[in-house]
């Protein structure tokens, strides 16, 4: 497990990983003096602050620590992974997802990580929910292979809702609704057993910018499941559904995906929780773990293959 962290990102990586981390036993967290300002206005975590160290940038952070936490944008987590990947002394890594801005350079990144032995988790943390496991459960005991499996994700993304030119809206850059969100679910399926995508439209009503995303996607002993992610919409819907001969079954019905999770005290986030059992799945055999990240690659890569664009 991590001892001392050096954590890159000034926003999900201090909200989010800075608890997570201390919670599961780090003794020290390495932070760059330029996030000072925003970590001394979240006053949810200044109980954390006697855990923190302060140093000049992050190479320097780089420089003294066991483990790193990237929460940045992928282009720049992708270039510091490169250079986790020349330090011997970095042992553990907790990447946010994508990746890399593209599948294929995702993939190359990891088949580099896993190479040198170094131990690597991804933020795919939606299966670390309790509706995830019941659904798991679901196709691994109940649902025969000639219905169909539905997902409804909708939502207002913060970009859309204030307008804010920002990476996360930039499909390019490894965000959108495909590459930021819709990589949640492609990694909740490869664990499920899907392995093609045979339909994958992105819809581009805003402009330029898709805001929605459909696919299709089939495997081996699972039902066909359609997937519809919608981030420019008022409607807050995650619902999950089961059709077979005109009978439809609704395995989930949440507002969103962390729904079920209590809202914690101190204002703290409510994925922290969830980033602990991430953090946690260190103690487990990567042997078991790999696997599925690189079928999520694969599937992903898979999806983009097939896009076809909508408006």
């Amino acid at each position: 497990m991590i001892q001392c962290a050096a954590i890159l990102g000034s926003g999900f990586g201090l909200y989010g990983y800075l608890p997570a981390l201390i919670k599961c036993g780090a003794k020290e967290v390495l932070l760059p003096q330029r996030y000072r300002e925003k970590f001394s206005v979240r006053q949810e975590l200044q109980d954390f602050s006697n855990k923190i160290h302060w140093v000049a940038d992050e190479k320097v952070a780089l420089a003294q620590a066991d483990g790193m936490v990237t929460a940045l944008r992928p282009d720049m987590q992708a270039e510091y992974i490169a250079l986790c990947l020349e330090a011997q002394h970095i042992k553990y890594l907790l990447l946010e997802k994508p990746l890399a801005p593209s599948p294929a350079e995702a993939i190359t990144l990891f088949d580099a990580l896993v190479a040198s032995g170094k131990y690597v988790r991804i933020g795919y943390i939606f299966g670390f929910l309790a509706w995830s496991e019941s659904l798991a459960s679901f196709l691994k005991k109940e649902a025969p292979q000639t219905g169909t499996l539905t997902i409804h994700w909708h939502f207002m993304a913060h970009h859309f809702q204030n307008d804010v030119a920002t990476w996360k809206r930039d499909h390019a850059a490894g965000g959108g609704v495909l590459r930021f969100y819709g990589i949640h679910l492609i990694a909740l399926l490869a664990a499920m057993g899907y392995s093609e995508a045979v339909q994958s439209t992105l819809f581009t009503d805003r402009g330029d910018v898709a805001s929605r995303w459909s696919a299709t996607f089939t495997g081996a002993s699972v039902p066909p499941c359609i997937v519809d992610v919608d981030t420019c919409t008022d409607t807050l819907l995650f619902q999950i559904e089961y059709s077979e001969a005109g009978r439809v079954t609704t395995l989930v019905d949440l507002p969103d995906p962390f729904s079920e999770m209590k809202v914690p005290e101190h204002g703290l986030d409510r994925r922290i929780p969830l980033l602990v059992k991430l953090c946690e799945s260190f103690n487990v055999d990567s042997r078991h773990i790999y696997p599925w990240y690189r079928a999520t690659l694969d599937l992903w890569s898979d999806v983009e293959c097939m896009i076809t664009s909508a408006r």
